[in-house]
Formats: C-alpha cells, structure tokens, sequence
C-alpha cells in the first residue's frame, strides 16, 4: 500500500526531450529503464520528488536516492536506517524526505540536499503511511486505526528546525487505515478504511478539531490510492475504480475495468487526463479521465504494489517483482534512460605549458566548518515521543537529575566531553541558567545536535 502525492513544478526542472504522456500517445509507452531490487525484498516504497529530479526507492537499510539527469538517472544519497523502509514522503517544497521502518515505529526524516538525517519521531510502533500536509505543517502517520500528526509549533517542515518536530494531534478511528491523503487545504486528513463486515469507507477529518467531519461508504476499496498534484481528485477501488471530486465531495466517475482481478497499484497523471491501474494478475490499464473509456490493456511480467507518474507526467515509475527482475520498473516515451553508478569525474585541466602571466593574490575565502559538539558552543536537545532528556548534577547515571529538558531547547556547551556508564556527556546551560550533564546520544539517536 502506498500514496502518490506530488507537486508540479516548472519543466525546466526536469531532464530535456522527455516526451509527455498523454492520452494521444499513451499506447507507444514502453519501459525506459530499470532500478534493480537489491535483496529481492518486494514491495517496496517509491516517492518522486517535488520537481521531478530525484526517485526515492526503498531498499533494505533505509532509502535510495536515485537522481534524475540529462546524462540518466545518477545514484545519490544512501539514506541508511538499519532497516527496511516502510513508507516514504517528501515536503511538498522537496528538501525533506520522511522515511519510516518496518520494524519499529522510527519515524526518520532526512535533509535531501546534505543526505543527513535532521530529526527522527518515535511513533511507538512500525508506521505503514505518511503523507505531508500541502502547506508543510502537519506530517500525518497511519498505525492501524490511529493517525499522528506531527508538526513544528508555529512553523513548517524545514531542514534546520525538523528536529523540533512533535505530536501535534491524534485521530483515533473505528476502522483499520488503509491509506491516507490532506485535502489541498491541509485541513482535512482524508482516510481509506477497512472496517468489520468487511465494509469500506472513506472517512474525512477536520485537521483543528481532530475529530470527524464526514464519510463516504465504498463498495470496495484496495490497497491503493492516488491523489493528483493539486489534490483536486482521489482515485480508489479494488475491482471498479472511482474517481472522486475532493473539494466537491462527489463521485466524478467510476471506471469499469474488464479484469476480473483487484487493483494493486493506483496512479493518476498530473494533467488530470489519465489514469493507470495495475491488477493482482498483472495486467497494467490505462483510462481516459475525460470520456472513462479503457485506453489498452497489456501484460506485465511482474507483480506492482506500488506506482508513480513523475510530476511532469513523463514517466511512469512501478515496483515489481517476479523473482528475476524485481525493482523499478520505469516506463515512458523516447529513449532509454541509462543507469549511472556515479557521477563522472571532471575532465581533467590541460597542462599549462607555456609561462603564466602572474596572477594578483586575492584572499582565501573562508570556509565555513560544519558545526561540532564543543565546549563555548552551542546546541539543540532532541528526543522523540515527547520524552524529555534528563541533565544530572555530573557526568553519569549515578548522579542526581538536576531538571529535565524537552526537547527543541537551546543550550550552551560548558563543560566536557567525558565517558561514563557507555555514554558521552556534555554540560550544558539552559538559556534560564540551569546547568546539568547530559549524553551525547541514546544509542545510534543524537540526543545533542550542534548548531555553531
């Protein structure tokens, strides 16, 4: 199960000579590249950039960036977490990328211009969906019949203040979550959900009031849905497909397949013309928004639990599997596209041989270091769940708890490092004055990030 959610941006951001998909020349897509699986895993997330630069896939240990170039597409950050990833989802401005695990309920959320990680939540247990709220405010995760709501108070989701991040709400529903999607308001969180019988129902949240403002029961509705860039449509359903007007709150139409086999994975073009289902047996269809007439049929090789069209609507990206060539599988019209282990390096300058002319000294730039733990600087406290972090009267467990300090505080670094009890502690001052040790980390969580 996963979401599709994207925001367009301008072409310039994507690659030159990709041909757009539309419902003229759907029919003469054909796979343009492959992403391979690398343990055979199945089923795993994708999630395309904002701007179409980048597919995040996710592998074993964490996420894959994989960017997106004239030259290919170029292998970029590992963003590595120790275990598989459950779902992904990206800031609608890109510079975040949510990531969380299927063993635990880690939630990491991860800088994509740096590749380095900028917070992590504790949602107690494995989170099988997020998505971001369209004004980057709200972070929403499904755990079965409960959604968190994570958020920066005051402010939104950006690189250098997601450490501040918490619970901001929780919606505690009747039924199982199957998916969730924001309306293009951020104020409602809309719901898929299974409930006993079994009966479906897509239920609507009001964000401010954390309670439930309405519902639609469905006849059926699978393991996907697909929400458009401007979160104008919803598209859900396991045998029929509905497609349903959000702000109108109206079926706009219904699209009868002819498989008899449920729908796997959901995608809806970003212009709002096309729609591509994949089955349970299979099979990928593809439907004319405007008329609902079934464009084609054809045949996969592979299994899809996951389906994506770029934001540009150029390509058309899906996770499969049949034990041979399990990965992503990416579809589009025109050539190839290459995958590159790296990014090539530089040609290198010519050899001057002939004397230079003299060259008038300038001053050295200054580089600016990355911050680093040290006594005289400063720091940022980080837990997660709403724990606070315990600072003690000296470096050690043994020693009195002086206060406890929540998270997102700012202090100053007075004293340290020392080792004891297996960790690092640093002492630290409150901007009220109150001095106590603290560690460094919770095991591989940082519980003390520098900020100069």
């Amino acid at each position: 199960m996963a979401l599709v959610l994207a925001v367009s941006v301008p072409a310039a951001a994507q690659p030159p000579d990709r041909i757009v998909i539309t419902v003229d020349n759907v029919r003469e897509i054909q796979k343009v590249a492959f992403i391979p699986d690398e343990r055979h895993l199945n089923g795993l997330p994708i999630a395309w950039s904002p701007d179409g630069s980048a597919l995040a896939v996710g592998v074993y240990d964490g996420a894959q960036i994989y960017n997106l170039t004239a030259r290919g597409f170029e292998r970029g950050f590992r963003l590595k977490v120790g275990d598989t990833a459950q779902a992904l989802a990206y800031t609608p401005d890109g510079s975040l990328l949510a990531v969380s695990v299927q063993k635990s309920g880690a939630i990491y959320l991860w800088n994509t211009r740096t590749g380095e990680r900028a917070a992590a939540l504790d949602a107690k247990t494995p989170v099988s969906h997020l998505a971001f709220s369209p004004d980057n405010r709200l972070l929403a995760s499904t755990i079965r019949g409960t959604v968190d709501l994570w958020g920066v108070p005051s402010q939104a989701f950006t690189p250098a203040n997601a450490y501040r991040a918490q619970r901001q709400g929780k919606l505690k529903t009747e039924g199982a979550t199957l998916t969730l999607a924001f309306s293009a308001a951020s104020d409602t969180v809309i719901l898929g959900q299974a409930l006993d019988g079994p009966q479906y129902q897509v239920t609507f949240w009001d964000v401010a009031a954390q309670a439930q403002s309405d519902s639609l029961a469905v006849q059926d509705l699978g393991f996907e849905w697909a929400v458009v860039p401007d979160h104008s449509l919803l598209a859900f359903g396991a045998t029929s497909i509905v497609v349903w007007d959000m702000e109108a709150k109206a079926e706009r139409a219904t699209l009868a397949s002819t498989s008899s086999w449920s729908v796997d994975a959901l995608s809806l073009h970003p212009d709002l013309t096309l729609l591509a289902a994949v089955h349970h047996d299979g099979t990928i269809r593809l439907w004319d928004l405007n008329t609902s007439e079934e464009l084609g049929a054809g045949k996969l090789a592979w299994s899809t639990t996951s389906m994506a069209f770029s934001p540009d609507g150029t390509l058309l990206a899906m996770y499969g599997w049949n034990r041979v060539d399990d990965g992503v599988h990416i579809w589009g019209i025109g050539d190839e596209i290459p995958l590159l282990e790296a990014t090539p390096e530089p040609t290198p300058t010519p050899e001057i041989t002939a004397t230079p002319e003299p060259i008038e000294e300038t001053a050295v730039p200054e580089v600016t270091a990355e911050p680093v733990l040290r006594v005289g600087g400063s720091a940022v406290i980080q837990t997660t769940g709403g724990d606070r972090l315990n600072a003690r009267s000296g470096a050690g467990r043994g020693f009195d708890i002086v206060t406890k300090v929540a998270s997102g505080t700012a202090v100053t670094i007075i004293g340290g490092p020392q080792t004891a009890d297996g960790f690092t502690w640093w002492q630290v001052r409150t901007g009220d004055g109150v001095e106590g040790w603290v560690v460094e980390s919770a095991g591989d969580e940082p519980t003390l990030f520098p900020t100069n």
